[in-house]
């Protein structure tokens, strides 16, 4: 398998995501794996197998992003829920190739696409989140070196995301954005 993702959950045990066999979640103390893969129709599956990142929220909530939009996965109820780019307004991402995720100090969810900017995500719940989108700068308006997201980092102690693109780094200073 092309593993293209890799994380460590609090248990200790290791999330995989691959190119194109899904999601694997191996437990070291039972030395079992569980495959998550896409089932056409089924709409507890995840929405893609190709996998391209991984993050935690402090939910214990696994947030795994696709080649087709960004899924939420909740191990207690085995299932999994689909953000996508169908759509417009704060409910949408802007692109559903999602190539790095991030989750900050304040808990929001950082989620980079491919071909289209980044998103910022305020989840509490499947029916209670909103998604700012943030894209390259126009003029003199404030905004991206470029809409394509190579990958997030965000610092666990200073209100601050570092995200990479194919045009250089863009540094960004947060506040603490909530929004039902």
């Amino acid at each position: 398998n092309y593993v293209r993702a890799i994380l460590e959950d609090p248990k200790g045990n290791l999330w995989l995501g691959t190119e194109k066999t899904g999601l694997n979640y191996y437990d070291f103390q039972t030395k079992s794996i569980i495959n998550y893969t896409h089932s056409q129709g089924n709409t507890n599956s995840i929405s893609s197998n190709k996998v391209r990142s991984l993050a935690m929220d402090n939910s214990n909530r696994l947030w795994i992003g696709t080649v087709d939009g960004l899924n939420v996965f909740s191990k207690e109820s085995n299932s999994f829920f689909k953000i996508s780019d169908n759509g417009t307004g704060d409910k949408f991402l802007s692109n559903k190739i999602i190539f790095s995720i991030a989750k900050d100090k304040f808990g929001q969810i950082w989620a980079g696409s491919w071909q289209n900017g980044l998103n910022r995500i305020v989840y509490k719940d499947s029916k209670n989140y909103s998604i700012e989108k943030i894209y390259k700068k126009h003029g003199n308006q404030y905004g991206l070196s470029s809409n394509v997201i190579t990958f997030i980092y965000a610092d666990d102690l200073y209100p601050e995301v570092f995200v990479g693109t194919d045009n250089g780094l863009n540094h960004i200073f947060l506040r603490l954005y909530l929004k039902p």
